[in-house]
């Protein structure tokens, strides 16, 4: 029995997505593209002080959800992942085990960009979907405004 692995996160993203991987000969999954992201948290701690933490994260896209992050996102943006998490596990050059603790992305949120919205716009929320075969393979749709 398969057991449940699912995370939602928001963050800013802190550098430009890269590409890592194109797709192979036979064209199985498509590109490779990661980014990291850091999620913000304030917190008063047990004197009363006011306390920043930040994770950040590494999140990798695969196939045409890789292409459209390539596409729209970019460094400073707003955005909501959803996807699972994996623990990457390998050698170093000094034989050292290192490991890392990475989301795979499924589904992917972000505010757009001024220069995209309307005039009087105040934040469209743009969403970009793995397709697995679905019809609306094409650009990010909008989801919603607030």
């Amino acid at each position: 029995m398969n057991q449940i692995n699912s995370i939602i996160i928001e963050g800013m993203i802190v550098q430009d997505p890269r590409l890592v991987a194109e797709a192979g000969a036979d064209g199985d999954w498509g590109c490779l593209v990661k980014f990291d992201i850091a999620n913000h948290r304030r917190y008063k701690n047990r004197e009363g002080e006011l306390m920043d933490e930040a994770t950040f994260m590494q999140v990798q896209a695969w196939g045409d959800l890789a292409d459209k992050c390539l596409a729209n996102l970019k460094k400073g943006m707003s955005v909501r992942v959803v996807g699972r998490m994996r623990l990457s596990k390998w050698l170093n050059k000094d034989n050292e085990e290192r490991k890392n603790l990475e989301i795979l992305a499924q589904h992917i949120e972000y505010r757009m960009r001024r220069t995209e919205r309307g005039k009087g716009d105040r934040g469209n929320i743009a969403v970009i979907e793995s397709d697995d075969g679905a019809k609306n393979a094409g650009e990010p749709r909008i989801v919603y405004e607030f």
